[in-house]
């Protein structure tokens, strides 16, 4: 038997442990971060345990990935249900079935694998639209436009710790960049006035695209899904690819399924928002274990390694909007 007791917050891993062992021979029990653990257990194949913060969001990725079942979409599948969750202390675990990974991992560095995923959330979009209204319901709204103006309004609060650091002309640049991209998207928001909810993603990150060890792709880890309109999960994937692609928004619309974007000013106005720059500093500045001097450091270095390329964004957004 192995249990690996790296990430045993609290002794989390010990009480999983233990619950585990009233329903099966566990045989290895290793922690993947500090909410997902690789179970494997005597007469079973490989499976995945994750800790989840409540019986509801349980309950929403369950419904969640039966519903992509019955259209064959490729993701995992809940063990587990509401009947056999495994409780502890006030923590929710479940047991998912293992996607064997492939050698070669996905990667937006690779034009097929942006291709495919792009592709891959697009069907999972198609396929919540099926959901009822009552299901649709049971997930939590999102709202873009009210997520980065707080992300904003917390950057413009932790000015006065480093603003003495940098070029008042560079920090002027990324707020009037940011508001301008703010004031676009609302001014532009009724072009999505015509498009349904769906169930986005909401995490469009590369390790939430999976090749299994046959080479089929699947989208996993339903944390953050929400309700919202399809355009919100591809601006995401394209502020993901972009870098890839050295922030040219022209490769961005060779895309097959992105191309309808090109004409489409909330989502290139939308483009424009430093988003993960504001998302980091704002990280960085709450965290208390990293000492000051170093934050600042990070944040000045980070700032001006990345204006050239927010400028360089920027400028391409204008030259779109004006062919409109």
């Amino acid at each position: 038997m192995t249990i690996n007791h790296k990430n045993n917050r609290d002794g989390q891993q010990d009480r999983l442990f233990s619950l585990l062992e009233n329903i099966m021979h566990v045989t290895q029990l290793i922690p993947i971060n500090a909410r997902v653990y690789y179970l494997k257990a005597a007469g079973k194949s490989p499976m995945i345990v994750k800790q989840f913060p409540s019986t509801q969001q349980f309950q929403r990725q369950k419904l969640l990935t039966d519903h992509l079942k019955k259209f064959s979409f490729p993701t995992y599948q809940f063990l587990t249900d509401s009947d056999t969750l495994l409780q502890s202390l006030g923590e929710y675990f479940a047991i998912i079935s293992y996607i064997e990974p492939s050698i070669r991992k996905f990667s937006f560095r690779s034009e097929t694998d942006r291709l495919s995923g792009i592709f891959l959330l697009n069907q999972f979009h198609r396929i919540t639209t099926s959901l009822s209204i009552s299901e649709k319901l049971l997930f939590p709204p999102f709202d873009q436009e009210m997520k980065w103006n707080i992300r904003l309004q917390q950057f413009k609060e932790h000015l006065p710790l480093f603003n003495h650091l940098l070029r008042r002309e560079l920090l002027d640049n990324y707020l009037t960049i940011a508001n301008w991209s703010l004031e676009e998207m609302e001014r532009y928001s009724k072009h999505l006035l015509h498009e349904d909810n769906v169930i986005i993603h909401g995490d469009c990150a590369n390790h939430n695209f999976i090749r299994d060890n046959r080479g089929k792709l699947y989208l996993i880890d339903f944390d953050l899904c929400a309700r919202a309109l399809p355009i919100i999960d591809d601006l995401q994937y394209v502020m993901r690819i972009l870098p890839f692609v050295n922030w040219n928004i022209s490769s961005i619309f060779s895309i097959a399924p992105l191309k309808k974007y090109e004409r489409h000013p909330w989502f290139l106005a939308a483009l424009a928002f430093p988003s993960d720059v504001f998302r980091e500093i704002n990280r960085v500045l709450s965290n208390a274990s990293i000492a000051v001097d170093y934050k600042l450091h990070y944040i000045r270095k980070l700032l001006v390694e990345q204006y050239e390329r927010i400028l360089y964004v920027y400028h391409q957004i204008n030259f779109f909007l004006k062919k409109l």
